[in-house]
């Protein structure tokens, strides 16, 4: 297993369809990271990303629910288009420190 994860649902990458992640993985090349696929509704999403560095925003809605589900470990939220539509961005982005318990 890679050092850092990458949780995306499962789904068509930027590449292709069932294509694999290389395109998305060209910047992180020199980096031990892997995208690995969890589930594309919000309950098992929540679960699968609970060891997750950071997610690739693709293919669900990331409401309010998954953003604070997600693990205090998980610094990112990437997403592979244009615009952030699909992401609850107040919640993406509202402050807190480090060491804090999410709500």
């Amino acid at each position: 297993m890679a050092k850092f994860k990458i949780a995306t649902p499962a789904g068509a990458s930027f590449t292709v369809a069932g294509g694999g992640y290389d395109y998305e993985m060209e910047p992180l090349q020199g980096i031990d990271a892997e995208i690995v696929e969890g589930p594309a509704e919000e309950d098992g999403f929540i679960k699968f990303a609970q060891d997750a560095d950071a997610i690739y925003a693709k293919g669900m809605r990331f409401s309010k629910k998954v953003v604070d589900g997600l693990p205090e470990k998980c610094r990112a939220i990437v997403l592979g288009s244009v615009g952030v539509d699909s992401i609850d961005i107040a919640a993406a982005t509202r402050p807190w420190h480090a060491g804090d318990k999410l709500p």
